[in-house]
């Protein structure tokens, strides 16, 4: 047989002479075409809902920026009030000093430049997070996610994402909610300390998000001590400096804002004007306790979700852009455990209700603002639960966390 002998399409077992050429398998051209074409469909399809949503949400947009350009000017400020005084002389900026790091370079640019670098930057946060989620599904499940299966969820997940990013324009909360998706994908990478790091930052960014890392629970000894650790030395040490230098920095903490009448507080009984001083310690307890019951259900995606719905549900503010965090919960939950995402689906509906009920029927919206979080978290907590095919040794047993498969999920 001469050298430039073509066979084409062999079979399993078909042997080529030796220096024959083999032709690839026809078959392989129409599979990789009907591959892309889903692809680039979800891809066109994700690329108009964002444009739409943003051009929607730009109406009266970057609402609070102003907060961040104030503290972003303020922390490079030579003035008294400014530098290290930053928290003290502000106290109404209720954001990480991860954020502040975050808003000074962008605060030099002016108000409206710096407001079109932060959407854009916000903008971006989301779409990682979109594809953080998508791999993190992936590698819990040890299945690929398909592109109408993100389509999907992307398309439920960025008009609501984009009401944070580009009407209110919180940078803190866009930066912690794409710290902890990233966390959870460097834990499931069997990263702890990592994966500690990536959390710190998100605490770091907004301090709601501290019980997120109660997942940190889930690893064994001693990965958990020293995840845990350099937790707790990332999320302390970037507030010593500002401690040292004014101790009216502990006072932020106490900074109040007004109970809106279609929060839950009111259907709890709470008729004062301000926030109530059990309120916040409440939230993060609330927050630890349910992700303790994710953790201990083997539902580590789920964490994310309950942390952000006990939030929604003890804040006494209602402003539309706490559901994205709820948003991103969801869609962790969505894509390792369901082809449609309802919760995030649900997440979306309830954001479009909310903006017709509660400025016509506060009460009606306070008891939707209670029950959509809690039905979400019932659904992320006693519903499917994903698992890892392949066991490792990184997370801890207990009664319902035996192996990374349950912890996984």
């Amino acid at each position: 047989m001469r050298g430039d002998t073509v066979v084409e399409e062999p079979g399993a077992e078909t042997l080529a002479a030796p220096g024959a050429r083999v032709a690839p398998p026809r078959a392989s051209h129409r599979t990789a075409s009907l591959t892309v074409r889903p692809a680039a469909t979800a891809l066109r399809a994700l690329g108009a809902v964002l444009a739409v949503a943003s051009i929607a949400s730009a109406w009266g947009g970057m609402y609070s920026w102003h907060y961040f350009v104030t503290g972003g000017q303020a922390l490079l400020s030579g003035t008294a009030g400014g530098g290290l005084h930053t928290y003290a002389s502000h106290p109404e900026l209720q954001m990480g000093p991860l954020t502040l790091l975050v808003a000074a370079p962008l605060s030099q640019a002016g108000f409206l430049p710096s407001a079109l670098l932060g959407a854009l930057l916000m903008t971006g946060v989301g779409l990682l997070v979109l594809l953080a989620a998508a791999r993190l599904a992936s590698q819990v499940t040890g299945r690929s996610v398909g592109a109408r299966a993100v389509g999907w969820a992307g398309a439920a997940f960025l008009p609501v994402w984009q009401v944070l990013a580009v009407h209110y324009g919180h940078l803190d909360d866009a930066l912690a909610l794409g710290a902890l998706p990233l966390g959870l994908l460097a834990l499931a990478h069997r990263r702890p300390v990592v994966a500690a790091l990536l959390l710190a930052a998100a605490t770091d960014a907004k301090p709601w998000a501290a019980p997120v890392a109660v997942v940190l629970l889930v690893l064994a000894s001693p990965a958990r001590g020293r995840a845990v650790t350099a937790y707790v030395l990332a999320v302390v040490l970037p507030w010593v400096p500002f401690v040292l230098a004014d101790r009216r920095t502990l006072d932020v903490g106490r900074f109040t804002i007004d109970v809106a009448d279609d929060s839950v507080l009111r259907l709890l009984g709470v008729h004062a004007a301000a926030t109530p001083p059990w309120d916040r310690p409440a939230q993060l307890a609330l927050g630890a306790l349910l992700a303790w019951v994710a953790v201990r259900r083997g539902r580590l995606l789920a964490v994310p979700l309950v942390v952000v719905a006990a939030r929604i549900v003890l804040d006494p503010g209602t402003y539309p852009y706490y559901a994205a965090g709820l948003a991103v919960g969801a869609m962790l939950v969505d894509l390792a455990t369901r082809r449609v995402p309802v919760l995030t689906l649900v997440t979306a509906g309830w954001v479009a209700l909310d903006l017709v009920v509660s400025p016509w029927a506060p009460a009606l919206g306070a008891v939707l603002r209670l029950l959509v979080p809690a039905v979400l978290t019932a659904a992320a907590l006693l519903g499917p639960r994903a698992r890892r095919p392949a066991p490792g040794r990184l997370w801890a047993p207990s009664r319902e966390v035996s192996r990374p498969a349950a912890a996984a999920g």
